[in-house]
């Protein structure tokens, strides 16, 4: 440390004298000398004005030594971090952030505090953004499209990424900029950014609904669509639903489009009976559904044949296709027993089928289905049966030479009557002629038989007729 000669006409300094000067300073005084004369003060002066981050101007502090009394002695750097300053460092900062610079002559130490502020990023809005008709922001990515010459970054949509982003046409949003290097740049907000929304494609319409029997001009489809083939059956009920092709002429916001698959559901029919008078159908009937409402293709056909109450050696019967037309097509039978015959044919092709059976003389025909066959009682459906039960033999069958002798017996009945009427004026005798049904009875037939029976009244008794035929 440098001493200096004591003035005689001035008083002793101060330990330290403030600064005055802008920018912040702290003095470091050097101890009273004891080489000859009286006790002076030396002053070191630190001072640090701080600035903006740059990349790469070093902001140092300025040390004011009048007195040369610094000597060897550096200059210390920290930062402060959460409150409190780090480790101390000669090499000047550059980053953006608290600091204090201090140094330390012969014991004393004089510090100073000073800030190096953010710069401002560089964020132009990123470009050439596109949409489609119908999406959101979250389907706009804003990832990679920083542009060229920004402060490296990433942007994010400030506006929910649920927006719609609206119809065709340029559309502003807010978007946010985030730097890469948050320590020196600072970030920007709600900056605009301009989206392109362009036409979408058409999706195809949903919850369409048809009934068995009609054509595709039955089922409305939504503006703008047309079916490209309007007389085109809706088909069976099946299950997943069948497709059909339609068109979409397009408009603002979508695009136009061809033979689109659009899904119709087809549920069953009820099916119509006419009744008819003089050749011409006057009132039609709804019953139940028809076969073809719920037929279901396949490559077999099984069927079984069985006899109640008697048997025959054959059967007659047709196979048909679900549109009424004959299929020509062998069966492969099998006979389980005398009253069980088991019937399987094989397409080439899934086919949905029904067999009719001609009718068989003396026995009564009906069908018993399953599934989702179950309703349909006029045919016989895969995997059907097909059961004949016999009819019991009536008087209506009887041979013709017992129905002449009824006659004759009722002949004779009514002139044996006639001739006890003539009588009976003649001697006073009560003579009622009735008619009669004999009810008669044999092991195979039963019938009624007309009888004309002459109840001859005599006191004291009478012959009463019959009340019932059990009574005969």
């Amino acid at each position: 440390m440098k001493r200096l000669p004591t003035p005689t006409a001035s008083p002793t300094p101060p330990a330290v004298r403030p600064s005055r000067r802008p920018a912040a300073r702290r003095a470091a005084h050097c101890p009273p000398s004891t080489d000859g004369g009286t006790d002076h003060v030396a002053t070191l002066t630190i001072a640090a004005n701080g600035g903006t981050y740059d990349g790469t101007t070093a902001y140092g502090a300025t040390i004011t030594d009048a007195n040369s009394i610094q000597g060897d002695a550096k200059v210390q750097y920290q930062k402060k971090t959460d409150g409190s300053y780090g480790t101390a460092t000669e090499t000047a900062p550059k980053d953006a952030g608290d600091y204090k610079a201090s140094i330390t002559v012969s014991g004393a130490t004089a510090s100073v505090e000073y800030t190096i502020a953010k710069a401002d990023s560089t964020a132009n809005a990123p470009t050439g953004l596109t949409a489609t008709y119908g999406q959101t922001l979250a389907n706009v990515s804003l990832e990679g499209k920083n542009p060229e010459g920004n402060t490296p970054g990433t942007w994010a949509w400030a506006d929910a990424a649920t927006t719609s982003v609206g119809s065709v046409g340029a559309h502003t949003f807010k978007a946010n900029f985030t730097p890469t290097d948050t320590t020196n740049y600072n970030s920007k907000s709600n900056v605009d950014v301009t989206v392109t929304v362009g036409k979408a494609d058409p999706t195809a319409p949903t919850g369409l609904t048809a009934t068995y029997g009609q054509t595709l001009a039955n089922v409305t489809l939504p503006d703008g669509w047309t079916w490209a083939d309007s007389t085109q059956s809706v088909g069976n009920v099946v299950d997943p639903a069948a497709t059909f092709k339609a068109n979409f002429t397009g408009n603002d916001n979508y695009n136009a489009a061809t033979n689109v698959d659009v899904t119709v559901t087809v549920g069953k029919a009820n099916a119509v009976a006419a009744t008819v008078k003089d050749g011409e159908a006057v009132e039609a009937i709804a019953v139940l559904s028809a076969f073809e409402a719920v037929a279901v293709p396949s490559d077999t056909f099984t069927f079984k044949k069985v006899w109640e109450g008697g048997a025959e050696k054959s059967i007659d019967f047709t196979l048909y296709k679900a549109d009424g037309s004959v299929y020509h097509h062998g069966f492969d039978k099998k006979t389980v027993s005398r009253r069980e015959w088991r019937y399987n044919a094989w397409f080439s092709a899934p086919a949905a089928c029904y067999v009719i059976e001609e009718p068989v003389e003396g026995y009564i025909t009906r069908y018993e289905n399953v599934g989702v066959y179950a309703d349909i009682t006029d045919r016989c459906c895969d995997g059907g049966t097909i059961v004949n039960k016999k009819i019991p033999k009536t008087g209506d069958s009887a041979p013709l030479a017992l129905w002449a002798g009824m006659i004759a017996l009722g002949a004779a009945g009514l002139g044996a009557a006639r001739a006890l009427g003539r009588r009976g004026k003649a001697g006073n005798t009560i003579l009622n002629l009735k008619s009669y049904h004999l009810w008669v009875s044999f092991p195979s037939w039963r019938c009624f038989i007309p009888v004309n029976v002459a109840l001859l009244r005599l006191p004291p008794f009478s012959l009463a007729r019959a009340k019932n035929p059990s009574q005969i």
